[in-house]
C-alpha cells in the first residue's frame, strides 16, 4: 500500500476526503509507496436526478372548510417527504404527499413540501400558501 497519497479536483494530500459533488464526479488518485513506487487509481460518484418536490397551488379557503395539502410523490427509491409549517395548523400526516391541516384561524399560512434522499440531501422546497377567510352571509328581510 501507499504511504502518501495525493488527489485531483483540489482534494490535495491525504489518504481520505470527504466529498459532496452536486453533479458526476470522477476523482484521481496517485499513492507512492516507502520505495518511490507510484499507482493511480479513480473513482466515480454519480450524483443521481431526483423528484422535484412540488406542494401544488396556493388555495384559499372559507372558515370550517377541510383543508387538504396535496404534495406530489417522491418517485426514487430512499426518498421521502415532509411537510412543515412555520405557523399554526396541525398535519395529520407530514409525511404523506396528501395529508389534511386542521386548527387553522383566520389568516395566511405557509407550508411547505419537502423531498429529501436518504435524510441528507434537500433537493428542493416549495411553499403553499393558505388563506382562511371569514365568510359572512348577511339575510336582507
Amino acid at each position: 500500500g501507499g504511504t502518501s497519497y495525493v488527489w485531483d479536483n483540489s482534494l490535495g494530500a491525504g489518504q481520505t476526503h470527504p466529498v459532496s459533488p452536486i453533479v458526476t464526479t470522477t476523482y484521481n488518485v496517485v499513492g507512492t509507496d516507502t520505495n518511490g513506487c507510484t499507482n493511480s487509481d479513480n473513482i466515480m460518484i454519480t450524483v443521481l436526478p431526483g423528484t422535484v418536490a412540488s406542494a401544488g397551488s396556493d388555495i384559499t379557503i372559507c372558515d370550517g372548510d377541510v383543508v387538504t395539502l396535496n404534495g406530489n410523490t417522491p418517485l426514487i427509491a430512499g426518498e421521502t417527504g415532509l411537510w412543515t409549517t412555520t405557523g399554526f395548523g396541525a398535519i395529520a400526516t407530514p409525511s404523506n404527499p396528501i395529508t389534511t391541516v386542521s386548527g387553522l384561524t383566520l389568516g395566511s399560512y405557509y407550508f411547505t413540501w419537502t423531498i429529501s434522499f436518504l435524510m441528507c440531501l434537500l433537493l428542493m422546497e416549495m411553499d403553499k400558501m393558505i388563506t382562511l377567510l371569514l365568510m359572512v352571509l348577511t339575510l336582507h328581510l
